[in-house]
């Protein structure tokens, strides 16, 4: 039976008019159906034939000086790429002083198949330049289509569970942010109150009601069928078959760098000493300035000036008569994890009394000595994960309004690796709720910290795997989140954790390492408390 519900989820998808709610009829009428072309091979931007260059490599550079980076786009035939649109990453870094950065703002296109990426030198030394095309123009449009045509390109299971006589009964359908099946009894899961779209297909083979809807995973049949609506001709999946790959350098790759000479004065924000600490409001999230730096280790904002803090007896300090929420997904779950293990002779986990499961919670811990207590929970659907309670289920603004908050109360959220599979409109929906939500919390509670953490780059090493997870998905996510709070972010603090992960190494994990999550907690603890 499920097979022949796969078969019309292309139909449905683009065609049905029967999803009730505003966000999701509104993607029904307007959604156009794919027009699948077949690209071009020999216009395929070519990582092998693309160059870099340094501008004035041979100049002397200076701490603070400016150093611009030419990225030129050629295709197999090493003709040079005029229309733009390729995915291209470049970073500084010195592995032996254990430094990096992220470019200052994005990428630029120039014409003439030629981009720019400009830095702000920060050590003492040498800095090397590396250029990677993470996916051609070719694959971006791909890409762009895929998310502009398909509302979404994940489906979930629902089950519903009664007691029917003395029996237990069980039934399993499909969900989704729109109608998951063309002309089937449908219940409507959507949460009204904040316009948050979900629907499942109402159970039919037992006597249960949409009353009973109890537990949501993602169903992997279901999202194949949806990727297939989506995706790919041969020719098209070729496209993805070279991935974050090098781009080789045209000349040297590296310029030295030495100390400003001293009847120079170097710009304040180049100097951490210089800065103000890390207060609300630090981070502007219009400038283009990247965020900060790593050197020997050691993150350095650009922003304003982090404290050092000592696990546990300084992080404790700070930590005392706080209440803490992490809410998304489960890169913010590492950070509730991450003060649960390195407090642990004083936080501990309260044993779960109704939780889902450990990836989703909710989750509580306590330090009674100290009186704090950590929470974390997922962000409400959709959540790929194994089987959630229904009932355990809480979006980002439903918890904010919610919120019983104090100067002691700090409130993290991220939205981002879960909705990448989504379009645009839907996610900006939710960030705009979200930005309502906040701005409602601050005129109950002003003093109370709000912080948002970005979202981080993740490997993709398949067609399939792009298509629902690139990195050119988080980081127009990214991008848009940033848009709608600009006007917010002097009342809001910021951890930037996509220019950590880019600055650290060239290694993209969708759980970055402690190195990563201990200096966004750093970050987090300085805003808590920016005096030392």
């Amino acid at each position: 039976m499920l097979e022949l519900i796969f078969v019309f989820i292309f139909q449905q998808v683009f065609g049905s008019t029967s999803t009730r709610g505003h966000y999701a009829s509104t993607v029904q009428q307007t959604t156009p159906h794919l027009n699948i072309s077949r690209p071009e091979t020999a216009g395929v931007t070519s990582d092998k034939n693309s160059t870099y260059y340094i501008i004035d490599a041979s100049r002397k550079y200076q701490i603070c000086d400016r150093l611009d980076v030419i990225i030129e786009a050629r295709d197999s035939k090493n003709q040079l790429k005029v229309n733009g649109g390729d995915y291209i990453r470049v970073r500084i870094y010195n592995n032996d002083l254990k430094a990096g950065a992220s470019a200052d703002g994005e990428v630029s296109y120039l014409g003439d198949g030629k981009y720019k990426a400009s830095f702000t030198l920060r050590w003492v030394g040498k800095t090397f330049v590396r250029a990677s095309l993470v996916h051609p123009a070719e694959a971006v449009n791909v890409l762009r289509r895929a998310r502009d045509t398909c509302p979404t390109r994940c489906g979930y299971n629902g089950r519903f569970t009664g007691t029917i006589g003395n029996k237990s009964v069980v039934e399993d359908t499909v969900c989704n942010i729109i109608t998951p099946v063309p002309n089937a009894t449908v219940c409507d899961l959507t949460r009204h109150a904040i316009a948050e779209p979900w629907f499942c297909t109402a159970p039919t083979k037992t006597n249960l009601t949409c009353s009973d809807f109890a537990w949501t995973c993602v169903n992997s049949k279901y999202s194949a069928a949806l990727y297939r609506s989506a995706m790919l001709t041969k020719d098209e999946e070729s496209l993805f078959g070279r991935q974050k790959q090098p781009i080789p350098v045209r000349g040297v790759n590296f310029v030295t760098v030495t100390e400003p000479e001293k009847n120079i004065s170097s710009p304040a924000h180049c100097s951490n000493e210089r800065l103000p600490p890390c207060t609300v409001g630090s981070h502007s999230l219009s400038n283009p300035m990247a965020a900060g730096y790593f050197f020997k280790g050691h993150w350095y904002s650009n922003y304003c000036r982090l404290r050092s803090f000592v696990i546990p007896s300084s992080s404790l300090e700070c930590l005392t008569n706080k209440t803490l929420y992490f809410h998304g997904d489960s890169t913010t779950r590492q950070y509730y994890e991450y003060l649960v293990m390195s407090l642990k002779s004083s936080l501990k986990p309260n044993p779960p009394t109704k939780q889902s499961n450990w990836k989703v919670g909710p989750s509580i811990a306590e330090d009674k000595v100290n009186n704090f207590t950590v929470h974390y929970r997922h962000h409400g659907y959709p959540i790929r994960n194994n089987w959630t309670d229904a009932s355990e289920v809480k979006y980002i603004e439903e918890a904010l309004d919610e919120l019983q908050a104090t100067p002691d109360t700090v409130y993290v959220f991220t939205l981002w690796a879960h909705l990448t599979t989504l379009n645009m409109s839907f996610y900006e929906h939710r960030v705009r709720r979200i930005k309502a939500a906040v701005e409602r919390l601050h005129r109950r509670s002003p003093e109370t910290l709000v912080v948002i953490k970005s979202a981080n780059t993740r490997s993709h090493g398949s067609a399939g795997s792009s298509v629902m997870v690139s990195d050119w998905y988080a980081r127009e996510l990214d991008m848009k989140l940033r848009e709608i709070f600009k006007s917010y972010d002097k009342k809001i603090g910021f951890i930037d954790q996509w220019s950590m992960v880019v600055g650290f190494s060239n290694v993209d994990a969708i759980h970055p390492g402690q190195g990563i999550i201990s200096t966004g907690m750093r970050t987090l603890l300085s805003y808590m408390c920016p005096k030392e």
